[in-house]
């Protein structure tokens, strides 16, 4: 029955031959130079299922983009390596594609018939660069967008520059049509390409056989097999301890269009980049000119060294690979060199660093808002309050230059209302108000005991709605008040004094009215000196900064200082 199944099988699905293959003899026996397609094949295969994995959870719109992106590295379970590992896992196939071309370039592995085959491999390390120029972009980090923002900048001074730009940007600016481009590129053009250069690859391959190799033919299993997992499993393991050394692919900030940002590209267009900011006036030239040029010299190597008897020619070729490799590394080194050498560089990275992880913090705790991932900074407590404040309040109410009660942690708490009954002309209090100490209605500091000023400033303390009020202190306080006090303020209603009226006092309402009409007869009325909001703040903000204000009776010095700086 198993021998019927099997044979059932392999007539359909070809398994014998399959198995065949690698019993097939390989020119110059088992070699390690033989692993590297092998591992690229596996490394490929790496990529594709993490980009798939990726694919999950991602979202293309700039709305979604940085905010799917950082669920992935910070909540999704191991998100932060895979992520990782598909991130380095381009250099990974940059390299071994590195390594596959100079191989076969040492043995003049692209010499008849075995052109195309060879063409095909520089093609596809075009892909791969591709593959990184649409993956980048698409994590709409500050990165990712000015890397992004530069390279298209080349692209838009060359040739035909503004319709390509328009083309890849889908309109004037990076945004949502670029980032559904690129998109687009990434998970489906680019993988359909790499299937077909596989394809005509494989079928080369099969057509003409690896390039002659000195030494033995001998059969790939076991000894070319085992070499093959080897080092596939040595360059995956490599992979996974990189990405786990780097902690991940990292993710700065949402992106910023407004802001000022040192873009840097990866360590493999290191070269182009140092030789960019050598170039002056040329680096447009330069920025386009080099990789076309590199390109060119690769495909045209079959063509220069076509006959093995030409040796003059295969010297040229060799050398020119050579000098190749030794200016993209010496221009690479001096790029890295000049930014080591650069200590504000280093003050900004530092900035952008923290700034990142300010960003993924807030995500994290708060979420982002469907508004985008610039939002996201307008997650922390009181944001908006903070930010209203700085503009209208802080100008008069902080500061050893204001010229307006000092409104800080503890305002209208116990001890704070203590303070201003006792002695409202200090200068923390309406001590520096003009207005008011130049009248005659100016409140005169208390002679009260200790014991009656107490029970006053629970009454009023009362107001604010606080939990903790000390109820046997309170028919005194009446007394009290309305002795010293009632002449001037009341505590129900809504009339008016040569005071602030106090019923409510401390509450969000209280001040809502405070802050839109500060000179209302029940408040401070022809003593005002503070200018009315009501036509000038829109009533979320009036709502924000009241309640910024009722939190204040309970907070600290510590607690403002942890909310976010508007």
């Amino acid at each position: 029955m198993a021998a019927r199944l099997g044979a059932w099988l392999d007539a359909r699905l070809g398994l014998r031959a399959a198995l065949e293959s690698w019993r097939a003899p390989i020119d110059g026996g088992p070699s390690f130079a033989h692993t590297l397609g092998f591992t690229l094949t596996l490394l490929i295969a790496l990529q594709a299922i993490s980009g798939t994995l990726l694919a999950l959870f991602y979202s293309p719109s700039t709305a979604a983009a940085w905010a799917s992106v950082a669920y992935v590295e910070d909540q999704v379970a191991l998100g932060w390596f895979v992520r990782g590992v598909h991130r380095f896992g381009t250099s990974a196939v940059l390299i071994v594609i590195g390594l596959h071309l100079l191989v076969t370039a040492i043995r003049a592995g692209y010499r008849a018939p075995r052109e195309i085959a060879w063409w095909l491999g520089v093609t596809l390390l075009a892909v791969v660069i591709g593959y990184s120029v649409t993956g980048f972009v698409l994590r709409w980090d500050q990165y990712g967008y000015w890397a992004t923002k530069v390279e298209f900048g080349y692209v838009a001074d060359g040739p035909g520059g503004a319709t390509a730009l328009r083309v890849l940007q889908g309109g004037n600016e990076l945004g949502n049509f670029t980032l559904t481009r690129m998109y687009a590129l990434h998970v489906v053009v680019l993988p359909a390409v790499t299937l077909a250069l596989g394809w005509a690859w494989r079928a080369q391959a099969r057509r003409h056989g690896p390039a002659p190799a000195a030494g033995i033919a001998r059969p790939a299993w076991p000894h070319q097999t085992v070499r093959n997992w080897l080092v596939g499993a040595v360059a995956v393991a490599s992979l996974a301890a990189w990405t786990i050394h780097a902690g991940g692919a990292g993710l700065e900030g949402p992106a910023d269009p407004t802001s000022a940002y040192d873009a840097r590209p990866q360590w493999y267009l290191r070269p182009v980049f140092g030789l960019v900011n050598l170039a002056g006036s040329l680096r447009t030239v330069v920025a386009l000119g080099v990789p076309a040029l590199a390109l060119g010299v690769l495909a045209a190597l079959p063509l220069v060294d076509a006959h093995p008897g030409r040796r003059p020619r295969r010297v040229a070729a060799l050398a020119v690979l050579a000098l190749g490799l030794l200016g993209a590394g010496a221009a690479a080194l001096h790029s890295y060199q000049t930014d080591a050498d650069d200590p504000g560089l280093a003050k900004r990275r530092a900035a952008i660093a923290a700034d990142a992880e300010r960003a993924r913090t807030l995500a994290k705790t708060n979420g982002v808002p469907v508004a985008g991932g610039l939002a996201v900074y307008t997650t922390p407590r009181f944001y908006r309050a903070r930010q209203v404040w700085a503009a209208e309040c802080a100008s008069c109410h902080e500061g050893d230059e204001r010229e307006a009660p000092l409104l800080e942690p503890g305002l209208a708490g116990r001890a704070h209302l203590r303070s201003v009954i006792a002695d409202p002309s200090a200068p923390q209090h309406f001590g520096l108000v003009k207005k008011i100490m130049a009248s005659e209605d100016a409140m005169p500091k208390s002679e009260l005991p200790p014991e009656d000023l107490d029970a006053v400033t629970e009454l009023v303390y009362a107001e604010t709605g606080a939990a903790d009020v000390i109820a046997a202190r309170l028919p005194r306080g009446k007394e009290v008040f309305e002795e010293t006090c009632g002449d001037c303020h009341n505590l129900t209603g809504t009339d008016a004094g040569s005071g602030p009226n106090l019923a409510g006092y401390g509450t969000r309402r209280y001040w809502e009215e405070m802050i839109r009409f500060p000179g209302a007869p029940n408040r401070f009325g022809a003593l005002d000196d503070m200018p009315a909001f009501d036509a000038t703040l829109a009533p979320a903000d009036v709502r924000a900064l009241a309640d910024y204000l009722v939190w204040l009776r309970t907070a600290t010095a510590t607690d403002v200082g942890a909310l976010a700086v508007p």
